[in-house]
């Protein structure tokens, strides 16, 4: 696959979208400082929540999605693997709400 400015359509074509695109940087600032850039996308996402602003959830949201992305290129989890466990984990179980 080569590097574009337009996202794949699978997940795991995602991950390695981004691992292609950005494993250089990830890797130089390593799995603590981007759990840290991560854990602040949240809390932007938070805020843009409780403000109610479509545009902003949206932007907060695929920020959070790709940081998510780099932490998993960077510690070797394979995010196919990490959805089929909680789909095994929660089978039968309820939604929460």
């Amino acid at each position: 696959m080569t590097i574009s400015d337009s996202p794949p359509d699978s997940l795991s074509h995602l991950q390695t979208w981004v691992g292609q695109r950005y494993s250089t940087v990830d890797q130089a600032r390593g799995p603590e400082k981007t759990f840290l850039f991560f854990v602040e996308e949240v809390g932007e996402l938070a805020t843009a929540l409780s403000r109610r602003n479509a545009e902003n959830i949206e932007e907060e949201i695929g920020d959070v999605l790709m940081w998510l992305v780099s932490l998993a290129n960077l510690t070797g989890t394979d995010l196919r693997d990490c959805v089929a466990a909680y789909l095994r984990r929660n089978s039968g179980t309820k939604p929460k709400v």
